[in-house]
């Protein structure tokens, strides 16, 4: 089988992106896993992963579910169906089925394999960032208002904003709140 090749196109403002090399009816979505070793692009049911620095296909799967998230890092990629809870866990090296995973249904965005999560609890919105192979939090919960909003400021910080005007940045590697301010509230 062809594999598949990709090549950086210069996006607005100078950032770089990925697209691929030859042309196809079904748009390339951006990859959610891109790291040292692999991206990994997903199209319709499959999911190709390819070395970033010859851009080569390194393994393709065609048993993704259509619809839904794939996140992973350097050892795992998780392929979870749009509204549900069961991911399929595949080692990165060769695409191959470890086994599944359960994974937050409040997933805000991942980094890595790690999944952060905001969701609403007993009339306040908890942030909690959640290792799905290992199944567990990674760090204890931070507690904001349930009207709260999540901003997503870089791969190392978010910001909480309330209306009422506290305002919070959380560093994701360990869940410590390094701003707790409090700012004009929102008329």
């Amino acid at each position: 089988a062809e594999g598949m090749r990709v090549e950086l196109a210069n996006l607005l403002q100078g950032a770089l992106g990925l697209r691929s090399a030859s042309f196809s009816r079904e748009p390339m979505r951006v990859p959610r896993i891109v790291n040292e070793q692999l991206l990994c692009f997903k199209q319709l049911r499959q999911c190709t992963a390819v070395d970033p620095s010859t851009g080569e296909t390194l393994w393709t799967r065609h048993d993704l579910p259509r619809e839904g998230d794939l996140f992973g890092d350097h050892e795992y990629v998780f392929a979870v169906p749009a509204r549900e809870t069961t991911a399929s866990v595949h080692r990165a090296l060769d695409g191959q089925l470890l086994g599944e995973r359960e994974v937050p249904l409040e997933r805000s965005r991942a980094y890595g394999r790690r999944v952060l999560t905001w969701r609403a609890s007993d009339g306040y919105r908890l942030l909690e960032m959640f290792d799905p192979w290992e199944g567990r939090a990674l760090w204890p919960p931070v507690k904001a208002m349930l009207d709260a909003t999540l901003h997503h400021v870089s791969s190392e910080v978010v910001a909480v904003y309330e209306p009422g005007g506290r305002f919070l940045l959380v560093r994701l590697s360990d869940g410590r709140t390094i701003v707790d301010a409090e700012l004009q509230a929102q008329p």
